[in-house]
């Protein structure tokens, strides 16, 4: 069983915990210059996802790479969604379609039965109900 945990940023404590996910929160948290920089001085990871994101945050090239690859990524789940829902449709028309058959078959079957049953002979009876000569003789 997997657990899922929830971070609420606007409820983060503005007063560290001395952990490091409070300093990943709370980079997450920054809406100032001044707040990611004082974060980036407390350890070398966050100090180059600072980097990082001032890099990105300056070059217009960087971000229309990032937004193309936002915008690709979202496709591609977009198609396969779109591709999971057509597969089930299919799925699900195939197996209504081999129901109503097998349906019909056990049908056509209880009512061979009855006429045998009641004597009718195996031309009539197949002649009705669609099942053959053959599998007549197989039926009690």
């Amino acid at each position: 069983m997997q657990e899922i945990h929830t971070l609420e940023l606007p409820k983060l404590p503005d007063a560290s915990d001395d952990t490091q996910l409070w300093r990943w929160l709370r980079l997450m948290k920054a809406r100032k210059e001044c707040e990611m920089e004082a974060l980036a001085k407390e350890g070398i990871e966050l100090g180059k996802v600072v980097a990082t994101i001032r890099r990105l945050s300056a070059d217009e090239r960087e971000q229309r790479l990032a937004e193309a690859e936002d915008k690709w990524q979202w496709s591609l789940k977009a198609n396969r969604d779109e591709g999971r829902d057509e597969g089930i449709e299919i799925g699900e028309k195939r197996g209504e379609k081999r129901g109503f058959k097998h349906g019909e078959k056990q049908k056509a079957t209880i009512i061979a039965r009855q006429m045998k049953a009641d004597g009718m002979d195996a031309a009539t009876i197949s002649k009705y109900t669609g099942i053959s000569k053959d599998e007549l003789d197989g039926l009690s």
